[in-house]
């Protein structure tokens, strides 16, 4: 069986983490503030737990509602 992707709720909770971390530190989070938005656009639209590949569709079609579908095993 193969195990399945990640999903993008966690790859969101992820970046903020990172995006506090940086800014702690100090760095410049410009840049993780850009993709969080992305990913946060994919959650909105309802695709939290499908794979990846949702983030890819918000970044081509922005602004544009989608279905949740299972992702492909």
């Amino acid at each position: 069986m193969v195990p399945s992707s990640p999903h993008p709720q966690h790859l969101l909770k992820d970046v903020r983490l990172f995006e506090m971390e940086a800014a702690a530190a100090g760095l410049d989070t410009r840049l993780l503030a850009a993709l969080k938005g992305v990913v946060q656009d994919t959650v909105d639209r309802g695709l939290a737990n499908t794979d990846y590949s949702a983030v890819f569709d918000a970044v081509a079609h922005p602004g544009e509602q989608q279905q949740a579908t299972k992702p492909q095993q």
